[in-house]
């Protein structure tokens, strides 16, 4: 063999890529081997999932209630009027509010319910718990 030539097992072995970690090395890399690796690991998945659970609160029911300053004059909760809001006409309720209004007591918890790709106003009177509205919900919606 000429001393100016490889062979292929040492071409290859000497101008080889580095060697791709694996994700395992790559997370005890960065958290830390020891007796503290476990809290470390548990502390980042604590993170992951607190992070997730606070996307999911806000992306399922991201509205706030207006009309706050009402409640203490209405007779029917909050809990009742939305049960009987999705008794009425079912599906998931998009948003809520407790208005002064014309029509039964004067003051009424507005709902919008979405079914599919319908969207129904459902009105519950704050003091009798009757359902003053169940209706498709135009364009412009109140």
């Amino acid at each position: 063999m000429a001393s100016g030539f490889r062979t292929a097992s040492r071409t290859r072995s000497r101008y080889r890529s580095p060697k791709s970690r694996s994700a395992p090395s790559i997370l005890s890399t960065l958290l830390g081997e020891g007796k503290n690796s476990y809290h470390r690991i548990m502390a980042a998945y604590r993170g992951v999932l607190i992070g997730i659970l606070i996307a999911t609160v806000f992306t399922r029911t991201a509205f706030a209630f207006d009309g706050e300053k009402y409640l203490p004059e209405a007779s029917v909760t909050l809990a009742q009027a939305r049960e009987t809001a999705l008794k009425t006409y079912p599906g998931k309720i998009v948003s809520e509010e407790l208005e002064k209004e014309s029509g039964g007591s004067g003051l009424r918890y507005s709902f919008v319910v979405r079914h599919h790709t319908v969207k129904h106003e459902v009105g519950i009177d704050a003091k009798t718990g009757a359902v003053l509205e169940n209706s498709v919900e135009g364009k412009n919606p109140d």
